[in-house]
């Protein structure tokens, strides 16, 4: 459940949640994961390998 603050009080999330006053800015690179808020697994494979090169 989300609270709710009078404007300008700042960010306030529930148990879990994710809450931000602000910018964010989140980047996912070489197959990793970028979450707030994560329920549950988080499964990552690993990449197949690409052609044979000589």
């Amino acid at each position: 459940m989300a609270r709710q603050h009078a404007p300008g009080s700042g960010a306030s999330a529930g148990t879990g949640g994710f809450a931000v006053s602000g910018d964010v800015t989140m980047k996912a690179t070489n197959g990793s994961v970028v979450a707030g808020v994560v329920n549950g697994g988080v499964r990552v494979d690993p990449p197949k390998p690409g052609p044979v090169q000589d």
